[in-house]
Protein backbone atom coordinates (compact mmCIF):
# COMPACT_ATOMS: atom_id res chain seq x y z
CA UNK A 1 0.00 0.00 0.00
CA UNK A 2 2.78 2.48 0.34
CA UNK A 3 3.79 2.10 -3.14
CA UNK A 4 0.26 3.01 -3.79
CA UNK A 5 -0.06 5.96 -1.84
CA UNK A 6 3.43 7.05 -2.91
CA UNK A 7 1.99 7.04 -6.24
CA UNK A 8 -1.11 8.57 -6.02
CA UNK A 9 0.57 11.05 -3.77
CA UNK A 10 2.76 11.93 -6.32
CA UNK A 11 0.58 12.13 -8.98
CA UNK A 12 -1.76 15.39 -7.25
CA UNK A 13 1.78 16.51 -6.42
CA UNK A 14 2.77 16.50 -10.10
CA UNK A 15 -0.13 18.25 -10.99
CA UNK A 16 0.53 20.70 -8.45
CA UNK A 17 3.96 21.47 -9.84
CA UNK A 18 3.68 20.96 -13.16
CA UNK A 19 1.03 23.55 -13.51
CA UNK A 20 3.26 25.97 -11.44
CA UNK A 21 5.96 25.19 -13.98
CA UNK A 22 4.14 25.36 -17.18
CA UNK A 23 2.61 28.80 -15.91
CA UNK A 24 6.07 30.06 -15.28
CA UNK A 25 7.01 28.76 -18.29
CA UNK A 26 4.22 31.06 -20.38
CA UNK A 27 5.42 33.78 -18.32
CA UNK A 28 9.04 33.92 -19.48
CA UNK A 29 7.07 33.10 -23.18
CA UNK A 30 5.39 35.92 -23.23
CA UNK A 31 7.79 38.03 -22.13
CA UNK A 32 10.49 36.92 -24.62
CA UNK A 33 8.48 34.92 -27.43
CA UNK A 34 11.46 32.22 -27.52
CA UNK A 35 11.28 28.64 -26.26
CA UNK A 36 15.37 28.28 -26.89
CA UNK A 37 16.79 28.00 -23.36
CA UNK A 38 20.17 29.24 -25.28
CA UNK A 39 19.20 32.64 -25.30
CA UNK A 40 18.46 33.38 -21.60
CA UNK A 41 20.73 33.93 -19.09
CA UNK A 42 21.44 36.03 -16.09
CA UNK A 43 17.42 36.00 -15.18
CA UNK A 44 18.20 35.69 -11.36
CA UNK A 45 19.39 39.23 -11.56
CA UNK A 46 16.89 40.85 -13.99
CA UNK A 47 13.55 38.69 -12.97
CA UNK A 48 14.26 38.05 -9.40
CA UNK A 49 10.37 37.25 -7.59
CA UNK A 50 9.96 35.03 -11.14
CA UNK A 51 13.33 33.20 -10.00
CA UNK A 52 12.21 32.88 -6.50
CA UNK A 53 9.30 31.04 -7.70
CA UNK A 54 10.73 28.90 -10.52
CA UNK A 55 13.65 27.97 -7.84
CA UNK A 56 10.77 26.57 -5.27
CA UNK A 57 8.66 24.98 -8.52
CA UNK A 58 11.77 23.42 -9.62
CA UNK A 59 13.25 22.11 -6.25
CA UNK A 60 9.92 20.58 -5.48
CA UNK A 61 10.06 18.64 -9.17
CA UNK A 62 13.34 17.30 -7.37
CA UNK A 63 11.39 16.26 -4.63
CA UNK A 64 13.24 18.50 -2.29
CA UNK A 65 12.48 17.83 1.57
CA UNK A 66 10.05 20.45 2.79
CA UNK A 67 8.54 20.65 -0.46
CA UNK A 68 5.14 18.30 -1.78
CA UNK A 69 7.36 16.58 -4.13
CA UNK A 70 9.58 14.49 -1.31
CA UNK A 71 6.20 12.78 0.17
CA UNK A 72 5.18 11.32 -2.75
CA UNK A 73 9.15 9.99 -4.02
CA UNK A 74 9.66 8.67 -0.77
CA UNK A 75 6.77 6.52 -0.39
CA UNK A 76 6.81 5.00 -3.96
CA UNK A 77 10.92 4.46 -4.14
CA UNK A 78 10.09 2.77 -0.24
CA UNK A 79 7.46 0.80 -1.22
CA UNK A 80 9.15 -0.19 -4.58
CA UNK A 81 12.61 -1.35 -2.99
CA UNK A 82 11.00 -3.63 -0.51
CA UNK A 83 8.57 -5.09 -3.90
CA UNK A 84 11.48 -4.69 -6.60
CA UNK A 85 14.89 -3.32 -5.29
CA UNK A 86 16.38 -3.70 -8.97
CA UNK A 87 13.89 -1.79 -10.82
CA UNK A 88 13.65 0.68 -7.84
CA UNK A 89 17.16 1.68 -8.14
CA UNK A 90 17.20 1.83 -12.09
CA UNK A 91 14.23 4.19 -11.31
CA UNK A 92 16.11 6.15 -9.28
CA UNK A 93 18.66 6.97 -12.05
CA UNK A 94 15.48 8.91 -13.93
CA UNK A 95 15.72 11.08 -10.80
CA UNK A 96 19.05 11.85 -10.89
CA UNK A 97 19.38 12.73 -14.67
CA UNK A 98 16.27 15.24 -13.86
CA UNK A 99 18.09 16.76 -11.11
CA UNK A 100 21.18 17.35 -13.86
CA UNK A 101 19.17 18.87 -16.11
CA UNK A 102 16.81 21.15 -13.97
CA UNK A 103 20.26 21.94 -12.12
CA UNK A 104 22.35 22.66 -15.12
CA UNK A 105 20.05 23.43 -18.06
CA UNK A 106 17.33 25.34 -16.57
CA UNK A 107 18.95 27.23 -12.88
CA UNK A 108 22.86 27.42 -14.30
CA UNK A 109 22.05 28.59 -17.80
CA UNK A 110 18.96 30.23 -18.09
CA UNK A 111 18.96 32.07 -13.73
CA UNK A 112 22.96 31.96 -12.87
CA UNK A 113 24.54 32.39 -16.54
CA UNK A 114 25.59 36.05 -18.36
CA UNK A 115 22.52 38.07 -19.59
CA UNK A 116 23.05 39.14 -23.37
CA UNK A 117 20.91 41.58 -23.99
CA UNK A 118 21.81 41.10 -27.92
CA UNK A 119 20.05 37.58 -27.76
CA UNK A 120 16.79 38.39 -27.28
CA UNK A 121 15.62 41.78 -28.77
CA UNK A 122 12.02 41.73 -28.51
CA UNK A 123 10.86 41.63 -24.78
CA UNK A 124 7.65 42.96 -23.95
CA UNK A 125 5.68 43.55 -20.27
CA UNK A 126 2.89 41.45 -19.24
CA UNK A 127 0.66 43.31 -20.62
CA UNK A 128 2.21 42.84 -24.01
CA UNK A 129 3.95 46.31 -23.89
CA UNK A 130 7.53 47.09 -25.28
CA UNK A 131 10.23 46.65 -23.16
CA UNK A 132 14.07 47.19 -22.69
CA UNK A 133 14.62 43.69 -21.40
CA UNK A 134 13.43 41.17 -19.16
CA UNK A 135 10.58 42.27 -16.83
CA UNK A 136 9.58 40.61 -13.83
CA UNK A 137 6.28 39.35 -12.62
CA UNK A 138 3.11 41.41 -11.80
CA UNK A 139 0.46 41.36 -9.66
CA UNK A 140 -1.79 38.89 -11.06
CA UNK A 141 0.32 36.50 -12.38
CA UNK A 142 2.10 36.23 -8.44
CA UNK A 143 -2.00 35.61 -7.78
CA UNK A 144 -2.49 32.98 -9.87
CA UNK A 145 0.68 31.04 -8.66
CA UNK A 146 0.08 31.47 -5.02
CA UNK A 147 -2.37 28.59 -4.36
CA UNK A 148 -0.32 26.23 -5.84
CA UNK A 149 2.82 27.46 -4.16
CA UNK A 150 0.98 27.34 -1.30
CA UNK A 151 -0.07 23.98 -1.11
CA UNK A 152 3.66 23.11 -2.59
CA UNK A 153 4.62 24.16 0.87
CA UNK A 154 1.80 22.62 3.04
CA UNK A 155 1.79 19.24 1.58
CA UNK A 156 5.48 19.20 1.81
CA UNK A 157 5.63 20.11 5.77
CA UNK A 158 2.02 18.31 6.17
CA UNK A 159 1.18 15.86 4.24
CA UNK A 160 -0.80 13.77 6.54
CA UNK A 161 -4.41 15.09 5.58
CA UNK A 162 -3.95 14.02 1.93
CA UNK A 163 -2.49 10.62 2.61
CA UNK A 164 -5.06 9.91 4.99
CA UNK A 165 -7.37 10.58 2.13
CA UNK A 166 -5.22 8.80 -0.13
CA UNK A 167 -4.63 5.70 2.27
CA UNK A 168 -8.19 4.65 2.79
CA UNK A 169 -8.92 5.03 -1.24
CA UNK A 170 -5.43 2.93 -1.52
CA UNK A 171 -7.02 -0.38 1.04
CA UNK A 172 -9.84 -0.23 -1.19
CA UNK A 173 -8.52 -0.78 -4.51
CA UNK A 174 -5.95 -3.02 -3.17
CA UNK A 175 -8.11 -5.14 -1.07
CA UNK A 176 -10.75 -5.40 -4.27
CA UNK A 177 -7.34 -6.68 -6.46
CA UNK A 178 -6.55 -9.10 -4.04
CA UNK A 179 -10.37 -10.30 -3.80
CA UNK A 180 -10.02 -11.11 -7.81
CA UNK A 181 -6.88 -12.49 -8.21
Amino acid sequence: AMAFNGATMQMFNHGLITGALFFLVGVIYERAHTRDLDKFGGLSVKTPYYYGIMMVAAMASLGLPGLSGFWGELFTFRGAFYLTPYWAAFAVLGIVFAAVYILWRIIQNVFLGTYDPNKITHWTTATGEHADGPTDMVGFEKLTLWPLVILIFVLGVYPTPLLNYLNSAALEILNFVQSVL
